[in-house]
């Protein structure tokens, strides 16, 4: 037996990621959302304000698909996530057709890799990470829980990412770089020098200032 599909949020990226759904042949059973004004591209499913009837579902008959996105500062969605986690609820990983995705890779519970996104051999995304629209990660990396590799941002290879890093939209990382823990890389930056963790980094061809 199939199991539930149910997709928490129904902002932005949770579109993104219903299109990917929808690609992939899948079926959202239920969208848990509080907002009145929603885009178009939900306009024919189920729509529930209230997400804690989910824990009324047997915990082995759904997959919850985390639909929040990543974005500097907030840490709302890695919580959603271990609270469900710590309920015994599972999430799907979501991988988009049109996604380049190395078998000699390895992705976690959650991940989401949206379209036109490359992982190369060699890589491990951890748990509950958005690698977004465009986004290459090159051979070697390790991405650690709760990232975000915002669209068109580019990983060389043999790059170390610590949980709860957010990477910008279009920034690169040069080869062999680790970025720390709870980092925030900003738009369009170039790293070419390990970051510390807790840092926030901005500019072009920059290293932590």
């Amino acid at each position: 037996m199939s199991k539930k599909l149910f997709l928490l949020g129904a902002g932005g990226h949770a579109s993104s990621l219903l299109d990917c759904v929808e690609m992939l042949g899948l079926k959202v059973d239920i969208i848990y959302d509080s907002n009145k004004n929603l885009r178009s591209i939900f306009s024919n499913y189920r729509i529930e304000e209230n997400d804690k009837e989910i824990a009324n579902f047997p915990k082995d008959q759904v997959e919850l698909i985390n639909g929040l996105g990543r974005m500097p500062y907030t840490h709302t969605r890695k919580e959603l996530f271990n609270n469900y986690k710590s309920n015994g609820f599972s999430f799907k990983t979501i991988i988009s057709p049109s996604a380049i995705i190395s078998k000699h890779s390895t992705i976690g519970e959650g991940v989401q890799i949206l379209k036109g996104a490359t992982i190369q051999a060699g890589t491990k995304i951890g748990h509950n990470t958005i690698i977004n629209t465009r986004s290459i990660v090159d051979h070697d990396c390790t991405i650690g829980d709760h990232c975000h590799i915002a669209t068109g941002a580019t990983l060389s290879g043999d790059i170390t990412i610590k949980d709860n890093v957010f990477i910008g939209a279009g920034a690169t990382i040069i080869n062999g770089i680790t970025i720390g823990e709870n980092s925030i890389i900003a738009a369009g930056a170039t790293i070419y020098k390990d970051i510390p963790a807790n840092s926030k980094v901005m500019g072009s061809k920059v290293s932590l200032l």
